[in-house]
């Protein structure tokens, strides 16, 4: 009768040791897999600004060099295609821009602008919050080639204090449009008005760092002082 040779059992010595390997491994991972998300969510935030720099500057050369506006500083990601196609523009730089665009959504109630949502804001937001404002607009005043001030974007009357639309500027008279900001991530630091809303980050949702777009089209992720 041929005899069965038992397979030995792992000692206890050696499980602990595979689990300590484990854990050590898993120590080294988490970390760069963190890291390689957190630079993957600056990358398409930058992505996402770039293409509304794009955006804008095809605007601009089908309207004789005025920019899109007037335009609110805040600005809404919630996008209403219907409203879109009467004209509704509410004062957002998004439905200016969704002839020049593919303006995809996100969600339904209310459908979200992709194009206006930044990956590490929704981590730290949420998508509960109705009223979200991953980026602001520039609403103060630029230096223009006649040594003058204006607003890029203009600003939206208000008729309850009695006051007129402020009419945009054309992008060709501004003076240096390579060093003025056009949209920024929004954060407590970066616009303080925001600080503790529910829609503001406290700190820059990027960490170290934080995108910008300037009014030529091109992007920085510049450093912050967190």
């Amino acid at each position: 009768m041929p005899m069965t040779r038992k397979r030995p059992a792992f000692s206890l010595v050696e499980l602990l040791t595979v689990i300590a390997v484990i854990a050590v491994l898993a120590g080294i991972l988490v970390p760069i897999v963190s890291t390689i998300r957190a630079r993957a969510d600056v990358l398409e935030c930058s992505s996402n600004l770039r293409q509304l720099g794009i955006g804008t500057r095809l605007y601009v050369n089908e309207h004789n060099g005025i920019m899109p506006g007037p335009l609110w500083g805040g600005q809404s990601n919630i996008f209403y295609q219907k409203n879109a196609d009467k004209g509704n523009y509410g004062g957002q730089l998004i439905y200016y821009l969704s002839d020049y665009l593919p303006v995809d959504t996100v969600g339904t109630n209310p459908p979200r602008a992709a194009l206006m949502l930044c990956p590490a804001y929704v981590d730290v937001i949420g998508m509960d919050v109705r009223d979200m404002r991953p980026y602001a607009l520039r609403n103060s005043n630029v230096k223009m080639v006649n040594g003058k001030l204006d607003k890029p974007f203009g600003y939206p009357g208000s008729e309850s204090q009695g006051r007129e639309d402020d009419s945009p500027a054309s992008y060709f008279q501004i003076l240096e449009p390579e060093n003025e900001k056009m949209m920024i991530e929004l954060d407590a630091i970066s616009v303080a008005p925001y600080a503790g809303k529910d829609n503001c980050p406290d700190t820059p949702v990027h960490g170290t760092l934080r995108n910008v777009l300037f009014l030529d089209g091109h992007v920085e992720a510049e450093p912050t002082d967190v």
